[in-house]
């Protein structure tokens, strides 16, 4: 199952609108991460350690597949 649901992918981000990692909004990095646009990584306040909940979640349900370039999918679902 490929993870092109936006909403909840959002619901796993700080969603504080910093624009640290060059999106205007939390939910436009959500739209661009769904869409293989933009990696975890890329969203710096998610590697602070007051949301280190909201990674680990995002990181069991959002991986990278290099072999198939930056797609993501559900953890142990491909």
């Amino acid at each position: 199952m490929w993870v092109r649901d936006r909403n909840y992918v959002w619901t796993l981000l700080p969603q504080t609108s910093c624009r640290q990692c060059g999106e205007q909004t939390c939910f436009i990095f959500a739209t661009k991460l769904a869409a293989w646009q933009k990696r975890i990584g890329d969203r710096p306040p998610l590697l602070e350690p007051e949301y280190v909940a909201q990674l680990a979640q995002l990181r069991a349900t959002v991986t990278d597949v290099p072999a198939t370039g930056w797609w993501r999918t559900i953890a142990n679902e491909v």
